[in-house]
């Protein structure tokens, strides 16, 4: 890759060129450096405007960096060049959705679709489309039709468990959730998902291996830190087995243990910057509770709402919360 952008440069000592332009365009976005191939873009076009291809790369660029209005302007500019291109629409409608102009992506979905009816990754895209307006069946078939035509669709498969779990059909969405583990193991959602449905047939301790594999893929996993904690709860008190052996129990103390911790963090004279060296601090836990607290408080305070938030997650694990006036903290009853 180096040597490709060192020989681009030599090239253009020569004098600019829209091509060599476009090449290390693409070869800093690919090194993650989105705000440089703009600019490499925009000189490029500079000279040649009427390049589809240019303007589909600007817009990907400005969509990771999002700023979605840029790249909306820069995918309209690529469809009418290429108004038979069915990416170029795709790209388009998937621009639009990211700004919840749900009905203007749909059409643009369609719209590819009705040039490439076999473009996979159009019927997915209108699938979640669907799935946005509450039109799960819609939904479901558009991901159907998705995996006929890529089968090892793994996105697809996850929406499409989503999509099920919403129309109540639990064993569909499960092997689902499980088709899209089976392809990308290590996807947090889909992990702290099957999670879930394993809690719902009361299997606690394979829903709590799936929450801690979705944390040990993603640490600060919000989801999984508060439905590991809700399973660990109801684990703890529907098995009588579990007293004989203290593990479960012990575990289940560390999550109430991790509450309060989490709750007297957000004192109203605490900053979200002090919240580390405020628990790293604290006595009432072992450093794993610890830094499982340092992980879901700032989660939280990232949030709006956020002590809202801490009051519900608190009550879901059976905790009733009371502000302390003496210690301006939270605590736990």
């Amino acid at each position: 890759m180096q040597r490709a952008k060192t020989m681009c440069h030599e090239l253009l000592k020569a004098g600019p060129n829209d091509r060599t332009l476009r090449l290390l365009a693409l070869i800093a976005y690919q090194d993650g450096k989105a705000s440089e191939a703009i600019d490499l873009l925009h000189q490029a076009l500079g000279r040649r405007e009427d390049v589809a291809e240019y303007h589909s790369i600007l817009a990907t660029s400005y969509r990771k960096l999002g700023k979605l209005v840029e790249a909306t302007t820069a995918y309209r500019r690529a469809t009418e060049l290429t108004p038979d291109d069915p990416e170029a629409h795709n790209n388009l409608g998937a621009c639009l959705f990211d700004q919840r102009l749900v009905a203007p992506s749909i059409d643009c979905y369609e719209q590819a679709l009705s040039l490439s009816p076999n473009l996979a990754a159009a019927h997915y895209n209108l699938g979640n489309a669907r799935q946005a307006q509450g039109k799960h069946d819609e939904a479901i078939a558009c991901y159907l039709r998705a995996l006929r035509i890529e089968p090892t669709y793994a996105a697809a498969y996850s929406n499409l468990g989503a999509a099920c779990y919403a129309t109540g059909q639990r064993d569909q969405a499960y092997e689902y959730y499980r088709k899209a583990i089976e392809l990308e193991p290590n996807h947090v959602e889909d992990l702290n998902n099957l999670g879930v449905l394993h809690h719902d047939r009361k299997q606690y301790d394979t829903a709590v291996e799936c929450y801690e594999a979705a944390l040990s893929a993603k640490p600060d996993y919000l989801d999984a830190h508060v439905n590991l904690g809700l399973t660990l709860k109801e684990q703890d008190g529907s098995t009588k087995r579990l007293s004989a052996t203290g593990v479960s129990s012990m575990r289940c103390r560390i999550v109430q243990k991790l509450i309060t911790i989490l709750l007297s963090c957000c004192s109203p004279r605490v900053s979200s910057k002090q919240l580390p060296s405020r628990i790293a601090a604290s006595s009432n836990c072992g450093p794993t509770a610890r830094k499982r607290a340092a992980t879901w408080v700032l989660c939280c305070v990232r949030t709006p709402n956020s002590k809202r938030r801490l009051h519900s997650f608190a009550k879901r694990l059976g905790c009733s919360l009371n502000w302390s006036k003496h210690t301006s903290a939270w605590a736990i009853r």
